[in-house]
């Protein structure tokens, strides 16, 4: 009984550092000593499992689940995956943004009126940018089969130009969605370990209530 609960108590030091000799004020009592702050104790390890959440959001959920981390987890996950949303869906928006603009006149003036004015800028001068190079092929070319191959040229680049920045995007997803995922492996080994916690300090307190009843 004792060596397993010294393993344990291995795995609380790992998480939270050794504690400090004032702990144990009597070696009668190291059992005793570990109750009062299991609130602290949970919120640390929650703020370990969420370190991009607000300290203060984690503490209010630790609180609302009366300090319980496996109902607590559960609902920063949430919030945590819903941010990861969040900001996947927005730089989606921007994107959409970006290539109604390019689609034409009677689009542009109303999807761009949603884009910041700098990027709305952008957009016009890099469409001016390939209007002015086409028309300029065009009048460069010796007869139909050299604008014909200037054009073909034209579109392939403009065709490139386009492909980049969404293929940067989904990159971008992707390298989100993979971080999101091993931030949750690593969640989950720490869940492991405050779970052994937990359920140390339960039986602790078996003992403890069976000491002061005896």
């Amino acid at each position: 009984m004792s060596a397993g609960v010294c393993g344990k108590r291995v795995g609380f030091e790992e998480i939270f550092g050794p504690s400090s000799p004032t702990s144990f004020p009597s070696a009668k009592r190291p059992r005793s000593s570990s109750f009062g702050s299991g609130s602290d104790d949970s919120v640390s390890v929650l703020l370990q499992m969420f370190p991009d959440l607000d300290p203060q959001l984690v503490e209010r959920v630790c609180r609302n689940h009366n300090n319980k981390i496996e109902d607590a987890v559960v609902s920063l996950r949430a919030i945590s995956f819903a941010d990861v949303n969040a900001r996947n869906r927005s730089q989606s928006s921007d994107c959409t943004n970006i290539a109604n603009c390019s689609d034409g006149p009677s689009q542009s003036s109303a999807t761009c009126s949603q884009m910041p004015e700098q990027r709305v800028e952008d957009v016009k001068d890099m469409r001016t940018t390939w209007v002015d190079l086409f028309v300029h092929e065009m009048m460069n070319a010796t007869d139909i089969d050299d604008a014909r191959g200037r054009a073909t040229r034209i579109l392939e680049a403009f065709e490139q130009s386009i492909i980049a920045p969404s293929r940067a995007s989904e990159e971008l997803e992707h390298a989100s969605l993979k971080e999101h995922l091993q931030s949750l492996l690593n969640d989950n080994q720490i869940l492991k370990r405050a779970v052994a916690i937990q359920h140390e300090r339960n039986l602790e307190q078996e003992e403890r209530i069976k000491g002061l009843n005896s």
